[in-house]
């Protein structure tokens, strides 16, 4: 009888070099929209942070809203914390 064994999965970090994200510096993104659908909806407000060392670096980080012609829905507004003139005054 053959045993037949699933082939050993790969690494995922292996193509880091091995090293560990906690050890790489990235950014991460976050981007407000006016709903879920990134075809028809609109970004509102975007922000950035760096990681370093597992750690957030708040010397490092990015905030910008986003002036849009779409008007905002109450939703919008409690969760984005966002107001109309806020965003009126975005960033076009």
């Amino acid at each position: 009888m053959i045993f037949r064994t699933k082939p050993k999965q790969q690494d995922p970090w292996s193509q880091w070099g091995g090293r560990r994200a906690r050890h790489v510096p990235y950014t991460v993104l976050d981007c407000e929209m006016t709903g879920l659908n990134p075809k028809k909806d609109q970004i509102v407000a975007i922000g950035a942070c760096k990681i370093h060392q597992g750690q957030l670096d708040l010397g490092q980080t990015f905030y910008q809203v986003i002036k849009t012609d779409v008007p905002l829905s109450r939703e919008n507004i409690l969760i984005h914390r966002l107001t109309h003139s806020q965003i009126a005054s975005g960033r076009p």
